[in-house]
């Protein structure tokens, strides 16, 4: 699955590529479960923000800046100060130092 992070593919590509109808690639990604990155203890510099994509709808992000890669997501109804300090509450308590 990692090949389709990044990177832009509709439905209709990724039919293309494997010769199966849309509805069979949308049945697949319904069922997908992501499964979360492991974090390694140790020092780290975040980065975090939110992506909607439809009212009520987001994905909030904590990268980290030095290895470029996401550390955590969660999905929000709305973007919140609450939400950012649960999520870096969830980085810590996971081994990681968050510098300054």
């Amino acid at each position: 699955m990692g090949q389709y992070i990044n990177g832009y593919q509709t439905l209709q590509s990724l039919s293309t590529k494997y010769n199966l109808s849309i509805k069979a690639i949308q049945k697949y990604l319904d069922n997908y479960q992501i499964k979360p990155p492991e974090i390694q203890p140790g020092s780290c510099v975040i980065v975090m923000d939110t992506c909607y994509f439809r009212w009520g709808f987001g994905v909030m992000v904590f990268r980290d800046q030095r290895m470029k890669k996401n550390v955590y997501w969660k999905s929000v109804r709305h973007e919140t100060l609450g939400e950012y300090l649960s999520g870096i509450n969830h980085l810590l308590n996971r081994g990681l130092h968050i510098e300054e």
